[in-house]
């Protein structure tokens, strides 16, 4: 990607950045929605019933590996654009706004305030990478690319849906640590 950036070849890049955006996310919603299925039955198999509650929070980081799936991307576009300064800014701004929402959230949402702040701050540091990323590249924003991101969540969202309904019929419940 850097030497193509470098000798002006920007559209070939434009191209390499869609197809591994996509290549991201689709993994990394087929890997959101596995361990959104899987996470409850493996806390309790490998505990006990009693950290169910457990099994139920890591649903939420979800969202979090949905956004480090594509913010994989963000670094080394950043990096062979020449704009590694910027990426260390994003992650400063993301940051502060991550210990500034744990420091509300927080005392007010215990373990889910912590999570919410997470989502936030990594959300925040994707579109703003994503919108720079796409600037330097000069990768449109069309239909097609707008419409991937949907189109996939909801595969993901169906056949999480499936493995969710798959894993709850399961007949036993074993626990291998007491």
């Amino acid at each position: 990607l850097a030497s193509r950036f470098s000798s002006g070849a920007v559209d070939e890049c434009s191209g390499i950045i869609r197809k591994t955006l996509r290549y991201t996310f689709v993994s990394g919603i087929w890997f959101c929605m596995l361990f959104a299925a899987l996470s409850v039955p493996l806390v309790t198999l490998v505990f006990s019933d009693k950290f169910e509650y457990s099994g139920r929070l890591l649903v939420f980081f979800v969202a979090v590996v949905a956004f480090r799936s594509v913010g994989a991307v963000i670094l080394p576009a950043l990096v062979a654009a020449g704009r590694s300064k910027l990426y260390a800014y994003l992650t400063m701004v993301s940051a502060v706004l991550y210990f500034g929402l744990s420091v509300v959230l927080i005392p007010r949402l215990e373990s889910r305030g912590a999570i919410i702040a997470t989502i936030f701050s990594y959300g925040v540091l994707m579109v703003i990478g994503l919108r720079e990323v796409f600037r330097s590249y000069r990768v449109g924003l069309g239909w097609r690319l707008l419409s991937l991101p949907v189109r996939t969540i909801l595969a993901g969202v169906a056949s999480g849906g499936v493995g969710w309904w798959l894993v709850e019929q399961a007949p036993f419940r074993m626990n291998v640590v007491s």
